[in-house]
């Protein structure tokens, strides 16, 4: 399985698959964020995420 992680300025990271993980991160337009991803297909994963993030409005 690919685990997905987020994480914001220094917080713990959280799963990137939880909603309400997300939520709790308070991540808003403009921040910096860290992805981190393990397993099988993680680079392709991480850049696929990363592209999403970067042309999101």
């Amino acid at each position: 399985p690919l685990a997905v992680t987020i994480r914001k300025d220094g917080k713990d990271p959280v799963d990137a698959a939880s909603v309400l993980g997300l939520m709790t991160l308070g991540a808003e337009h403009g921040d910096e964020v860290v992805l981190a991803a393990d397993g099988a297909g993680a680079d392709a994963a991480l850049a696929q995420l990363a592209a999403v993030l970067a042309t999101a409005e």
